[in-house]
């Protein structure tokens, strides 16, 4: 429940603010662009993404079936915190809400580990 100050008017459940009209959702289009790959180096970070200030969307999905990737944004991503971790066929996706537009780096222990990504 909210009141405003001054005089105003309570909004409640019993009291809910008019609304006319007609509220829609277009959703954004776009192309993707493939970052998908494997990692080269078992152990080392490396970079999925370059930063990208005009980023709206962003998909990473770890494709190895007995080992986790790990995500980080700015710096090298590391196989604990802070670094975000992707368990075996889990998907990471950042869309409408927020997007980071830092480098994106993964890291995983087993060279030739697959992943997903597509960046738009």
């Amino acid at each position: 429940m909210f009141a405003a100050s001054g005089g105003g008017v309570l909004v409640s459940a019993a009291n809910p603010l008019p609304v006319t009209g007609t509220i829609s959702s277009t959703p954004s289009s776009g192309t993707l662009t493939d970052r998908s790959g494997t990692i080269t180096a078992g152990g080392t970070a490396q970079t999925l993404a370059a930063s990208n200030s005009s980023r709206k969307y962003l998909l990473i999905e770890n494709q190895d079936s007995a080992e986790s990737l790990w995500i980080n944004f700015t710096t090298a991503a590391v196989t604990s915190q802070p670094s975000i971790e992707l368990q075996p066929g889990a998907t990471f996706v950042m869309d409408s809400a927020f997007v980071s537009t830092e480098l994106v780096s993964v890291i995983a222990a087993t060279t030739g580990h697959k992943f997903a990504a597509k960046e738009g």
